[in-house]
């Protein structure tokens, strides 16, 4: 968590902005970087109700008090647990979340399509994000999340183009 609080973007305390929040997907953020983390949040925030944290085990703790979400995007280098395994962690205790990764390196291409493959993660999202990556990414998020609402399970999905 940043700072001890849950940051949330795209949530604000007037009744009509909650009613707006519901309609649209919850996506869980996990970056030990605080500003990359910042970042992120304002590049979904408009498609997206963001719940940000800066650490795994926090993450881990909003979902088992019963925060729902629809996604989870981690980093993958991180302190406490590196991103592959918060992803196994939640698929085990929370297979309906859809779960994705992003990561500047650490990473072969075979590996990412291994864990694509055995439906650890839905995609993979390169850093730096290059000009309207993430745009592009937040849309294959929704279609990943209705995907994944649909058959229950991480679907075999391509590679999302930089």
């Amino acid at each position: 968590m940043v700072g001890g609080d849950i940051k949330r973007q795209g949530c604000g305390c007037r009744t009509e902005q909650r009613a707006a929040d519901k309609l649209r997907p919850r996506l869980l953020l996990v970056d030990d970087d605080e500003a990359l983390l910042k970042a992120f949040s304002r590049l979904f925030a408009g498609r997206f109700e963001v719940i940000a944290v800066t650490d795994p085990t926090d993450a881990l703790h909003l979902l088992e008090s019963g925060v729902h979400v629809d996604a989870l995007l981690t980093d993958y280098v991180m302190g406490s647990m590196n991103g592959l395994q918060l992803l196994e962690r939640v698929r085990d205790a929370f297979p309906k979340v859809a779960r994705f990764l992003a990561s500047g390196g650490g990473l072969s291409g075979e590996e990412i399509e291994r864990h694509r493959q055995d439906g650890l993660l839905l995609a993979f999202l390169p850093k730096p994000l290059e000009s309207g990556a993430a745009d592009r990414f937040g849309e294959h998020i929704l279609n990943m999340i209705r995907r994944h609402e649909q058959e229950g399970s991480n679907p075999v999905v391509q590679p999302v183009a930089r």
